[in-house]
């Protein structure tokens, strides 16, 4: 059922590539492709291994911020060859992502247009 978003995981990890995906309503992967990635780690109360993080998502899909709705996605990155995953979620308006990523205690949110890091 979900041998393509852990082939793709697998694969991001072992190209140590970022990556942000969930699986959709129709158990198909989906990658954000324009907005700006926001870690809402501190908001879900869980054991924050791969894991842990998958079986969230998966059973979870949504979560509402200020009376919005957002799809949650599996977040993975690399610093130094170290693999750090998060919940994160992906909204189009700049000023939104910096609100939410102040809220959750976040230094930075992700341009997926430019590719890049946006210290806040």
């Amino acid at each position: 059922m979900y041998i393509k978003f852990f082939y793709y995981i697998n694969q991001c990890i072992k190209n140590k590539k970022n990556f942000s995906v969930r699986i959709n309503k129709n158990n198909e992967i989906e990658i954000p492709k324009s907005g700006y990635i926001v870690s809402i780690t501190p908001l879900i109360n869980i054991d924050m291994n791969i894991n842990e993080i998958i079986k969230y998502i998966t059973l979870t899909k949504n979560i509402e911020i200020d009376d919005k709705l957002y799809k949650l996605y599996l977040g993975g990155w690399f610093n130094k060859d170290k693999l750090y995953c998060d919940i994160s979620i992906v909204t189009d308006s700049k000023e939104e992502a910096i609100q939410i990523g102040k809220h959750c205690n976040q230094e930075a949110i992700y341009n997926i247009n430019k590719k890049e890091v946006i210290y806040i």
